[in-house]
């Protein structure tokens, strides 16, 4: 959830949990409901028990997120369902440009809640690369972009080509 509403920056709720989700996906041992599935609770007040049944899950990750200027912070609760409780919960603070360090540690924060041990391949899968953050931020854009008309597809493609210029190295 964005906490300042405003559309500017609407597009990083769904980028964060989407490159969270990617992250968690690697782990052997537990099942990641992909973006699509949690995409129609964003920006609404769900009822956690219902996404619970309807995602067939135990836990589920909330968070809200600010940017103001140059930092971006974001707080995240991990809940247990069957247990009514909270596992754990934590805001990080970082420099927009260091919006790879927020997804690494959420990351990293559940898989300690849940006291998993990483094999090296899932180590290495949950660690930030060295990636243009500006040429992130189109991607990202563009990712969240509605694909519903012409104009839309366009402005999707040029975000698209201009990450890929700045930085081919992350991007299909």
């Amino acid at each position: 959830t964005n906490i300042k509403q405003d559309k500017e920056n609407d597009f990083l709720g769904f980028a964060l949990s989407d490159e969270i989700i990617n992250r968690l996906g690697y782990l052997k041992s537990i099942v990641v409901r992909p973006s699509g599935s949690v995409r129609k609770y964003q920006g609404i007040e769900a009822d956690l028990n219902q996404v619970g049944k309807d995602l067939d899950v135990e836990l589920v990750l909330t968070g809200s997120y600010l940017r103001d200027g140059d930092q971006l912070r974001l707080s995240t609760e991990l809940i247990d369902l069957n247990k009514n409780e909270r596992l754990w919960n934590k805001t990080v603070q970082v420099n927009y440009s260091d919006i790879f360090e927020i997804q690494e540690t959420v990351s990293r924060d559940i898989v300690e809640s849940l006291k998993y041990n990483l094999e090296p391949d899932e180590e290495s899968n949950l660690k930030s690369k060295d990636i243009d953050p500006l040429a992130y931020e189109l991607f990202l854009r563009a990712k969240d972009m509605p694909t519903g008309n012409i104009s839309n597809l366009e402005t999707k493609i040029q975000l698209l080509q201009q990450s890929i210029d700045m930085d081919s190295s992350f991007a299909d």
